[in-house]
């Protein structure tokens, strides 16, 4: 990681899940809030606790006062793993985003070849100012709705 970052990442420990979850779920939630009902908090609690998902949290170094959290899973497909980052939440996401080399070197570390972020049409300038780019539009309809 950049030694002049401004953020500090931890991987929380599976069997720390339920001690740090008091200050994430309310980011955790309002991430939520821009997605299809494919999962409430308490599912990303129970899959963070079982150790399928990992949450990251996210401190200012200089105040040590927590910005945010990650929440991400690698999903194997027959040619490639990839890092996916289910959540991001918090705020000052430019300050944040500075230190995004973590999770490449622990993307690369697990054998994946890519990472790839879930979010909201604003998330794509965000992250375009670092290195990301989008590969994907998603549609959706719900099953049995007719337009």
């Amino acid at each position: 990681m950049n030694s002049e970052c401004p953020v500090a990442y931890t991987p929380c420990d599976p069997q720390m899940v339920s001690e740090t979850w008091g200050f994430v779920h309310p980011w955790i939630e309002s991430a939520l809030e821009y997605s299809q009902d494919e999962m409430c908090a308490e599912d990303i609690y129970r899959r963070c606790e079982a150790g399928a998902y990992t949450m990251w949290l996210l401190a200012d170094k200089e105040r040590s006062e927590p910005l945010g959290c990650f929440v991400t899973y690698f999903a194997d497909w027959p040619r490639k793993r990839i890092l996916n980052v289910l959540i991001a939440a918090g705020r000052s996401l430019d300050l944040w985003c500075s230190a995004l080399d973590m999770l490449d070197m622990f993307a690369a570390q697990n054998g994946a070849e890519e990472i790839r972020f879930f979010g909201r049409p604003g998330l794509e300038r965000v992250m375009g100012r670092h290195g990301f780019y989008k590969s994907y539009t998603v549609m959706s309809r719900d099953v049995g709705r007719r337009h």
